[in-house]
């Protein structure tokens, strides 16, 4: 094969100017092709790209509208759920708190005082009691002691106790309630 080039070469009449502008010639054509071939396939890929940005764009005008619901629903969960935690906490706290009868614990503490004594103040809350009194003997303030105890649970206790100028015992119960 290179003996065939070398003896065209050779038979070739042409001028070298001639000769090397035919190949200069030749590869400016063969460049040509290739970015010709280039142009045409970067159209191809730009056409396809465009299409797919029209497609995506079709797609977002579509879903928005879904989205802005999905947004809607999403607030108006997290309000419900909002409400529900705030209502929740609210039951829970009303469990909690047992409902007092003031007439029914007044009605007994009456009903369980001694006639030696008299109540001079009562405080009582769904965890708490406090009744301050005076008595004539110890034995009375033990034994409404013993009947509260009984009523509203263990924790009830006498917190203070003295004997006054009149032979009066002054005298003071309280503690936390028992929950039923």
């Amino acid at each position: 094969m290179q003996t065939t080039r070398v003896l065209i070469r050779q038979l070739n009449l042409l001028p070298d100017e001639v000769i090397h502008q035919q190949r200069l010639d030749k590869i400016r054509q063969r460049v040509g092709y290739v970015l010709l071939l280039l142009a045409g396939l970067l159209l191809i890929v730009q056409g396809q790209l465009q299409h797919k940005v029209d497609y995506l764009e079709l797609e977002l005008v579509n879903i928005q509208p879904l989205a802005a619901q999905t947004h809607r629903l999403q607030d108006n969960a997290k309000q419900l759920r909002a409400q529900l935690n705030h209502e929740e906490k609210r039951q829970h706290l009303l469990n909690l708190q047992t409902s007092i009868d003031p007439i029914a614990h007044l009605t007994y503490i009456e009903t369980i005082m001694p006639t030696s004594g008299r109540i001079l103040q009562i405080d009582i809350s769904t965890t708490h009691v406090s009744v301050a009194g005076q008595a004539t003997s110890l034995s009375d303030i033990a034994l409404l002691l013993d009947k509260l105890q009984l009523r509203l649970g263990s924790a009830i206790r006498l917190s203070t106790c003295h004997l006054t100028s009149n032979d009066q015992y002054y005298f003071q119960i309280e503690g936390e309630v028992a929950r039923p």
